[in-house]
């Protein structure tokens, strides 16, 4: 989770009429830096474009914070 990185961005709509991306501000990541993390959540379509499973991320995102508690509870009862 560490090495991801959110990112913001603007879909290049003129470039790609034919995609309908959504105009204005977007927020996620790059999918290319996720592959490198967590391949199973990208998908490389047959034009080479590579897509996201957002979805996927959330399991991933909840365990980490699961993990990160784990650690600050632990700490405390050293600490007490």
């Amino acid at each position: 989770i560490l090495n991801l990185r959110g990112v913001s961005y603007e879909w290049k709509q003129q470039e790609f009429p034919d995609r309908h991306f959504t105009p204005g501000r977007q927020i996620g990541f790059l999918a290319q830096e996720v592959e490198k993390v967590l391949p199973e959540l990208v998908h490389t379509g047959p034009n080479g474009y590579k897509s996201v499973a957002y979805q996927n991320i959330v399991p991933v995102m909840v365990e980490a914070m699961k993990q990160q508690q784990q650690q600050m509870s632990d700490f405390k009862a050293e600490n007490a």
